[in-house]
């Protein structure tokens, strides 16, 4: 939901995410600023400044606008839980473009999850001179995480634009109790470009978390 953030959790036995295929919240997440309100929606999102907007924050923080009261939106949320999605970078001047934040994939495979396709969650980069959104959350928990070389997880900061600042990189954790991926720099939260002489966002987080398996464990002496 654009303005309060709700989002919908996925329950499945297998999740295969073929060459080519995609899942995406880009741009899914909190608004960004508008007229009537116009800083970011979200707990990171940017203010408006006279002149810039400052960037949406989540993982890290969004990048400051190019004028002094082109405030940023700082980080909040959960490394290992990214339960969130991303924030709204500060309007510019009554823009209607401005750059919404990643939304949130939350997916729990009761099984395995293969991934050789691209599961996204960043930020919109505005049209015109607004700030950009954050990046958002990826969150899956699984027994088996398997991919290939064309599989890649990417919550990314938007660019901003018009001395605007960059969206905050999103936050990404993955659960799972074994693991068959070597293409690991193929996950990115990486903070987006700010239009000179805005800043860029700070980059996100990325959790591999490994998880003990189901059942009892008993000990013989």
């Amino acid at each position: 939901h654009p303005t309060n953030g709700g989002s919908v959790r996925f329950l499945v036995r297998n999740l295969a995410v073929g060459p080519g295929a995609r899942i995406s919240a880009d741009g899914g997440g909190f608004f960004g600023g508008l007229v009537t309100h116009p800083n970011g929606f979200g707990p990171g999102g940017g203010l408006r400044g006279a002149n810039s907007g400052g960037g949406g924050g989540y993982g890290g923080a969004g990048g400051k606008g190019g004028h002094s009261d082109s405030y940023p939106g700082g980080a909040y949320g959960s490394e290992i839980l990214p339960l969130s999605p991303g924030s709204g970078g500060g309007d510019w001047r009554g823009a209607t473009t401005n750059g919404s934040g990643g939304g949130l994939i939350w997916i729990e495979a009761g099984n395995q999850v293969t991934l050789n396709g691209t599961i996204t969650a960043n930020g919109y980069t505005p049209d015109g001179y607004g700030a950009g959104g954050s990046g958002g959350g990826i969150y899956l928990k699984c027994r088996k995480f398997v991919g290939g070389s064309s599989g890649s997880l990417t919550a990314n900061g938007a660019t901003g634009g018009g001395e605007s600042g960059g969206g905050g990189g999103g936050r990404i954790a993955v659960w799972s109790v074994t693991r068959e991926w070597s293409y690991t720099n193929q996950a990115t939260a990486t903070g987006g470009p700010g239009s000179p002489p805005a800043l860029a966002g700070d980059p996100g987080t990325i959790y591999w978390a490994n998880m003990q398996p189901g059942g009892s464990v008993f000990t013989v002496r």
